[in-house]
């Protein structure tokens, strides 16, 4: 007899809980996936030159043609020797959304790449 109230228990508790886990994972089963839109958020890219004339007239056009919506880019001259400072500014004129950083040397910070970016 309490073998038989054991037994009739054990499955009124499996039968609640197939139940209640058929209600709960039968909702995930039917719902439709929707793919979630694009937010257009804006970035900045940055961009650390020094002596770097050449690759910024080859790589500047396709960073800035890219098909993005809201970007800006930050150029940062790193006391360049050379004329990557005109070339900057070249590419600025033509685009409103460069920005363009000249970092200045310091003695403490001369050499080190972390201070210009």
């Amino acid at each position: 007899m309490l073998e038989d109230a054991l037994f009739f228990s054990f499955a009124a508790v499996l039968l609640i809980q197939l139940i209640y886990y058929g209600f709960v994972f039968l909702k995930f089963s039917f719902k439709e996936y929707t793919i979630p839109t694009a937010k257009n958020i804006p970035v900045s890219v940055i961009i650390c030159a020094k002596n770097e004339a050449d690759n910024l007239r080859l790589n500047l056009p396709s960073i800035i043609h890219q098909d993005y919506a809201s970007f800006e880019i930050v150029l940062i001259d790193d006391n360049s020797s050379d004329e990557t400072l005109e070339v900057m500014e070249e590419f600025a004129q033509q685009h409103s959304n460069i920005k363009i950083v000249k970092v200045k040397p310091i003695d403490k910070f001369w050499g080190n790449k972390k201070y210009a970016l």
